[in-house]
Formats: structure tokens, sequence, C-alpha cells
């Protein structure tokens, strides 16, 4: 089962690789395609075509996405490390076992504000960029910011585990304080 999980955890990021590396290639040979006509002429406005020209396309390439039970056969073989990027009073309420806490939201006067040192931080705690990671937050928003920002910097092997820390204790999964 986990050999499955990885072969689809591979098959899918090389299969959005081409997509992006084909949208890039689309908008080198025409640069101004994407923006051309008005959104409403375009049937692929808010694509990945028109999100191309942020940048983001080729991030969301680079990462894939597994449910709580994968992420914990991934985790419990040794072959991946569980990143919880949640604020570190959510992370010291509870967390899958063995997990590491890099927030990359922090809480101050009762709102989340980015974490100006979350890069610094990821890169210290995780120093491999090639090593296999699966990024999770509370709901599975947060660790998708997580997860462009550390493709942006590098790191090859991330995997968003959707649905986060509720859904890892709404499945019923160990978790530690």
């Amino acid at each position: 089962m986990l050999r499955a999980v990885l072969r689809a955890g591979a098959a899918c990021r090389a299969s959005r690789t081409v997509a992006s590396q084909l949208v890039q290639r689309a908008a080198v040979a025409r640069p101004g395609l994407a923006t051309a006509a008005p959104a409403a002429a375009r049937p692929f406005a808010g694509s990945a075509v028109t999100r191309f020209r942020s940048g983001s396309v080729a991030a969301a390439a680079e990462y894939g996405n597994t449910d709580v039970k994968g992420a914990s056969e991934l985790i419990q073989s040794g072959a991946s490390t569980y990143a919880d990027v949640r604020t570190p009073e959510e992370f010291s309420a509870g967390h899958p076992p063995g997990a590491v806490n890099v927030p990359v939201f922090l809480k101050q006067n009762g709102q989340m504000v980015p974490n100006p040192q979350f890069q610094q931080q990821f890169e210290k705690a995780f120093p491999d960029k090639d090593a296999q990671l699966c990024v999770g937050c509370l709901s599975g928003k947060r660790s998708v910011a997580a997860c462009n920002i550390m493709q942006g910097a590098g790191y090859s092997n991330l995997t968003n585990v959707e649905g986060g820390y509720q859904a890892w204790t709404g499945a019923g999964l160990p978790v530690e304080a």
C-alpha cells in the first residue's frame, strides 16, 4: 500500500510538472496570451494559464496532496516527517507523533499574521531540501501556503496533508501533546 501511495504521488507530481512546463512554454511563446482578451471571453480565466503570470502554477506543480491516512503511513514507515505549520499554541494542544512545528502564521493581537522568519525556521528544521515532508496545518489551507513558499525555496519533495489536523483527529489517528 505504501509503495502504491508513493508511486501515485510521484506520478501526480510528474503529471503536474509536465502540465506546468507546457503552460510555461506557451507563456514564453506567446507572452500576452493569458491577458489578451477580457476575462469573460477567456474560457480558462482563473485557471492555470492565468495564474501562471503570478507564479503560482509552477509552485502548485511541484508538490502533491495526500489524505491523513496516507500521510500517517508515510510517517510511520519512516519515509516522511510531518511538518506542522500551525501556531505554537495549536501545536502544543496536540499534534501527530514526531511532528516538528514551524508556524507559517503567528497569532498576534487575536489576528493571524505571516511569520516573517518562516522560511529560515523551516530551512533550519529541515535542511535537506530533497527529504520527503508531509506538511499539515489545522484544515489544509495554511499548509498549501507553506508548500508554495518552500517549493519556491527549492524543496522538491513536499506533500500537502489534506484536511490537516482536524481530519487527522477525525480519522482517529494517534496524537501527542
